[in-house]
């Protein structure tokens, strides 16, 4: 993982798809036949959780959760996601993980039909 460019999430916000979760808002773009490390944007609006404390104990497991089971790596693909946090409450690590994996089974359908 490595920070983004303005320039490059504007690209993804305006060309991307966009999923909703039980927890997040995904926004996604894919370049075939990249070999790059994914680019990931976690987003946890003020607006929602006021502890910065809060906020950077679901960054973590958010990290976490993307580095222990490997999501958002597809064959072939790289994948630039922005993820933003749309719960007023503190999750915990269980449901953040089950979320994840929930929206990258449906972007890893998405590419399948594109295919």
């Amino acid at each position: 993982m490595k920070k983004l460019s303005k320039k490059k999430i504007e690209q993804i916000y305006k060309n991307g798809n966009h999923i909703n979760g039980r927890l997040f808002k995904l926004i996604w773009h894919h370049e075939i036949n990249q070999f790059e490390t994914m680019d990931v944007v976690i987003s946890i609006p003020k607006k929602y959780i006021k502890k910065a404390v809060d906020r950077n104990y679901i960054k973590r497991i958010i990290k976490e959760s993307i580095r222990s089971y490997n999501l958002f790596k597809f064959k072939n693909e790289k994948i630039n996601v922005i993820l933003i946090y749309n719960k007023s409450i503190v999750s915990k690590f269980k449901d953040v993980k089950i979320d994840l994996l929930n929206l990258c089974t449906t972007i890893n359908t998405r590419l399948n039909e594109n295919n």
